[in-house]
């Protein structure tokens, strides 16, 4: 393998293993903040999907930009009330995002 190939494998193992890391952390952030919010991470993947329909019966989405957090409106993919989160990121813009979504 050349040196270039080698640090391109060396990179990508470093982004899947913070990309574990970050899975593993919104878990643990969503069962201290929000217990009782239905969440997923899927199988594979980056994205956490997050049921607000509790949390913001009404308008779930917009609720969810006044609070200062950006992600993909459930609706988009027939899961109204839902939100997903891209958790390819700093672990402190996860623990950001939650908290402001959590925290009243």
């Amino acid at each position: 393998r050349s040196s270039a190939a080698s640090d391109v494998y060396k990179r990508q193992a470093l982004v899947l293993k913070a990309i574990a890391f970050n899975r593993q952390y919104a878990k643990a952030l969503m069962n201290v903040l929000s217990p009782t919010t239905p969440f997923t991470l899927g199988e594979a993947g980056y994205f956490l999907w997050l049921n607000l329909n509790q949390n913001f019966p009404q308008n779930t989405f917009v609720e969810v930009c006044k609070r200062g957090v950006i992600g993909v409106d459930g609706a988009s993919f027939n899961a109204p009330g839902y939100l997903r989160l891209n958790l390819a990121c700093h672990p402190s813009t996860i623990k950001t995002a939650l908290l402001r979504l959590f925290s009243d």
